[in-house]
């Protein structure tokens, strides 16, 4: 389910707008994310499953990119697809990035559950990476400090259309890291 639903979001999101967006810093930040998720493909000799079930013959990689994020592939698929939906920004597109985002996070979520059965040192390595996605602010971390959880979206002018969500949290509050924090000023036209 969680692939048909991923698989049907991201065809979504091509079909209703462009795939390659003009701006240059747009198209950098999508190469960008784009190379990072051949650097996982290649850790994983690319024999890879979109599927969250575990391969027979899979082994745990903790090299790569996967030193600093578990989930390197779903983290360059959140960006490129962020940048498709602001590059042709709809109330409509969002939605279905959001719903794409709360469904990798799911998948991600029970693939981790069978990592954690099939390779017993798993959690250490859990421990030591913390991050699943690039996105994601470690609610526990004292070093972090995190108060104002903010989702904006701007127009191409910069205008402020949509504010998600604009809350203070207490910082080490378990709510602070339970949101998604991106400001994004797209360039005007």
């Amino acid at each position: 389910m969680f692939v048909a639903i991923q698989f049907t979001a991201i065809f979504i999101l091509i079909l209703t707008g462009s795939i390659f967006p003009s701006d240059i810093f747009k198209l950098t930040i999508m190469i960008l994310f784009g190379l990072f998720a051949l650097w996982a493909m290649y850790v994983h000799r690319f024999r890879f499953n979109a599927l969250p079930e575990l391969r027979d013959d899979s082994s745990l990689k903790t090299s790569g990119p996967y030193r600093f994020v578990r989930h390197p592939m779903y983290t360059s698929l959140i960006f490129i697809s962020f940048i498709w939906v602001i590059n042709d920004f709809s109330i409509f597109r969002l939605a279905i990035w959001i719903i794409l985002l709360i469904t990798i996070h799911l998948k991600s979520e029970y693939e981790e559950q069978l990592l954690i059965k099939k390779f017993p040192e798993y959690p250490q390595y859990k421990t030591r990476t913390k991050n699943s996605f690039l996105l994601y602010i470690d609610q526990f971390n004292p070093g972090i400090r995190a108060d104002i959880v903010r989702l904006t979206v701007y127009d191409c002018t910069g205008k402020d259309i949509l504010s998600l969500v604009n809350e203070f949290k207490q910082s080490g509050s378990p709510a602070v890291g339970k949101y998604l924090t991106i400001n994004t000023v797209p360039t005007p036209a």
